[in-house]
């Protein structure tokens, strides 16, 4: 079978590694000069051969809200927490166990962040607690956020809590990102998979597949294939602008199943280079109306500076 991967982040990535994998004949295509797109948190190494360039550190987690830093590394920092009564942090509690153990994440694409989580929660630990953090990162869409993201966030961060006998750890890869999508590049030509960057698709269209039956034609650049199947992995509002009319009730089929899919959202960070560190977190969530950031994000708190006396800081908004 012949299949095309419609973008180069580390989606598109993923899903043409295992395809390959699987032994169909991949074409990859990325409109940028260079794959990566954004990046995702995920464990690389063992799937790449990279894991013993992995380095694992303790990291620190906390939350800011109402003027003051709270640290979020534990239970017994839950309990302490004053923002939330006892009843609030048990039911926090059991909403947590709930979704890292017990929630089906399938189930979890159509229902909202704020409906699922103030019917677990209550109300009031919803307002206080995850609310500030919703608005912070999605802005005037956070109500309309699917609770799967709130589930994936769960899964990761208590699997990185878990990784070290209790301890919250962290890990990256030697040489970062640039390392790893190297590595992807090496993986999947190995595989037989055609990586085409710089590859803009222009049209996706309704064409014989390669093998018979159905399938599409894809125009990139003044080139074009036809496919037994494609995966578009970029934002659907870049398919509407390529897809054939007889594609687009699918288009909208994915938006209307996943309300938030029509709607894309950029990351603005500002990176500072301090001689010290701000926090002594790696991760500071800002749960503060008033501060219309995300986090602050504290690199040197995850990476120890090897020839530098600097400390990174990341503000995200």
């Amino acid at each position: 079978m012949k299949t095309a991967v419609i973008g180069g982040g580390i989606l598109g990535l993923t899903l043409a590694h295992r395809l390959a994998a699987q032994g169909q004949a991949v074409d990859l295509l990325e409109a940028e000069p260079a794959l990566g797109g954004l990046a995702a948190a995920h464990d690389y190494g063992p799937d790449l051969g990279l894991a013993g360039d992995l380095r694992w550190n303790r990291t620190g987690t906390g939350y800011y809200a109402r003027g003051r830093m709270y640290d979020m590394n534990g239970n017994a920092d839950f309990l302490r927490f004053p923002l939330l009564t006892l009843i609030d942090k048990a039911r926090l509690a059991a909403m947590v166990i709930y979704a890292t153990r017990l929630a089906k994440p399938d189930d979890l694409y159509r229902i909202s962040a704020e409906e699922w989580l103030s019917r677990i929660c209550g109300r009031r630990a919803y307002s206080v607690f995850w609310q500030p953090l919703l608005k912070a990162k999605f802005g005037p869409f956070h109500d309309q956020v699917a609770a799967v993201f709130i589930y994936a966030t769960l899964v990761r961060l208590f699997g990185a809590r878990s990784a070290a006998a209790g301890a919250e750890s962290l890990g990256y890869v030697s040489g970062g990102y640039r390392r790893i999508l190297e590595r992807f590049a090496e993986r999947l030509r190995a595989r037989g998979t055609t990586i085409r960057t710089s590859a803009k698709v222009a049209a996706i269209g309704p064409a014989p597949a390669p093998s018979g039956g159905d399938g599409c034609r894809v125009e990139w650049g003044g080139e074009a294939a036809t496919y037994d199947q494609v995966f578009f992995t970029a934002p659907t509002r870049l398919a509407r602008r390529v897809v054939a009319p007889g594609y687009l009730p699918h288009v909208e089929a994915v938006e209307r199943e996943n309300p938030t899919s029509a709607h894309y959202l950029g990351v603005a960070c500002l990176v500072l280079a301090l001689e010290k560190p701000l926090t002594p977190y790696y991760v500071l969530n800002i749960g503060e109306s008033s501060i219309e950031l995300t986090g602050l994000i504290e690199m040197t708190n995850l990476i120890s500076p090897v020839s530098s006396t600097f400390s990174s800081a990341r503000f995200t908004t």
